[in-house]
């Protein structure tokens, strides 16, 4: 900027915002820094793009009344809690703020169940009319579920960690089988963690002393 510029608004007065306008700037940053699709583009934020895009959910609302979905079952063997970084993910958080609770010592599991899906929002950028393009996107409980398995079973390896979909309880043949599978994958973590940190604590004491 000028210095001509500069003494041209330096007695300018400069007015605080008022709590109407700091509102409305909070408002802004929750559209525009992310949320779920109720939440950025409800009624409240209505204008063509959003009406557009109530129209296309409520036109996927009538096709999930011809679709057979499930919900997703995690269960958690690990000694601390499952928690996936995401918005959808968020709200599946219970009181203590975790997605899955850890299993603790001495309990063979805990099970989280999803049972609802999820909707999310696809920015397909402005059409011809120069107008936003938002597309709804379906999340069903074991689209969730597998976000879990990549995160703890493929990312980590932890191996303690069993998704499956359906209402039944985890009981019977099969689920013990896969119980015991997790258990032993579980453990083997567990003891090379361990080791991992003896060796840690080794190298960082001077040759183990």
């Amino acid at each position: 900027m000028s210095e001509m510029n500069i003494r041209e608004i330096r007695n300018v007065p400069v007015t605080s915002p008022t709590e109407a306008q700091w509102e409305a700037q909070a408002a802004r940053q929750q559209r525009e820094m992310g949320g779920t699709v109720d939440q950025v583009f409800s009624s409240r934020n209505m204008g063509e793009a959003v009406r557009r895009l109530h129209q296309k959910r409520n036109e996927e609302e009538r096709r999930l009344l011809r679709t057979v979905w499930h919900p997703a079952n995690i269960v958690n063997l690990m000694p601390f809690p499952l928690n996936v970084n995401g918005v959808l993910h968020a709200r599946l958080a219970g009181p203590d703020g975790n997605q899955v609770p850890e299993c603790p010592v001495g309990k063979r599991f805990v099970r989280k169940v999803i049972r609802d899906l999820q909707w999310d929002v696809r920015d397909e950028g402005a059409g011809m009319d120069n107008v936003d393009n938002y597309t709804p996107v379906i999340w069903f409980p074991m689209d969730l579920a597998h976000d879990y398995e990549r995160e703890f079973l493929d990312r980590m390896g932890v191996g303690g960690v069993i998704i499956y979909e359906g209402k039944q309880e985890p009981e019977g043949p099969e689920f013990e089988k896969m119980l015991e599978n997790a258990r032993k994958a579980r453990n083997r973590w567990l003891l090379r963690k361990v080791q991992e940190a003896e060796a840690d604590c080794a190298d960082s004491s001077g040759r183990g002393r």
